[in-house]
């Protein structure tokens, strides 16, 4: 895991700009499709928590910027998504059905929760233990 963060972090450092935009793009594309969730045992769920925990450990890598911040980032990417879903159901008959406070805060909660705990577990275990050794 260490060789995988150090390859993400020398990749970043070359293309900085690059990067970030790809993983904002992630996050707030990531924010519209995903919604809502099905809360049921399935390999897509499984595999889903796992590729969050991997963007807050992808961010870890990338930034340089204070827990709250990143935190921040992430939901603002994430309200960004659930604004272009709104919009994209627009109009439609699913917006009443699906698009619930309850349907929205179980989804996005979640996703902010595990993409954050990444990350701050990066910044513990690794990126941390990296400084001192």
């Amino acid at each position: 895991m260490k060789k995988v963060f150090l390859e993400i972090q020398s990749i970043s450092q070359k293309k900085v700009k690059t990067i970030k935009i790809v993983m904002l793009l992630f996050m707030v594309f990531e924010a519209m499709w995903i919604f809502p969730l099905k809360y049921e045992f399935s390999i897509f769920n499984v595999a889903m928590i796992y590729c969050f925990f991997m963007v807050g450990f992808v961010l870890c890598a990338v930034t340089v910027r204070k827990p709250a911040i990143i935190l921040l980032g992430i939901l603002f990417s994430n309200l960004i998504g659930l604004a272009l879903r709104i919009w994209l159901e627009w109009g439609e008959v699913t917006i009443t059905e699906g698009l619930t406070p309850k349907s929205v805060i179980l989804t996005y909660v979640p996703v902010i929760i595990i993409t954050y705990i990444g990350y701050v577990y990066t910044k513990l275990n690794i990126k941390d233990k990296q400084q001192i050794a």
